[in-house]
């Protein structure tokens, strides 16, 4: 049995991004290019896009 080693890079971290608006657009950006989508943030509740795994959440 071999032992595997697993790389990490950039792409493979969480992407956070605290937002003023409640209505956002996210194509994934360079790194992952996905349809455009619109995710609705509320206070509180963070919203994941469901392509690219990024994480909005609402500014206070």
């Amino acid at each position: 049995m071999r032992n595997l080693k697993i790389k990490t890079n950039k792409t493979d971290l969480k992407q956070i991004f605290r937002v003023k608006d409640k209505i956002i657009a996210c194509d994934g950006g360079e790194d992952y290019g996905h349809p455009l989508i619109y995710l609705n943030l509320t206070k509180g509740v963070k919203q994941v896009c469901p392509y690219c795994s990024k994480i909005f959440i609402l500014k206070k």
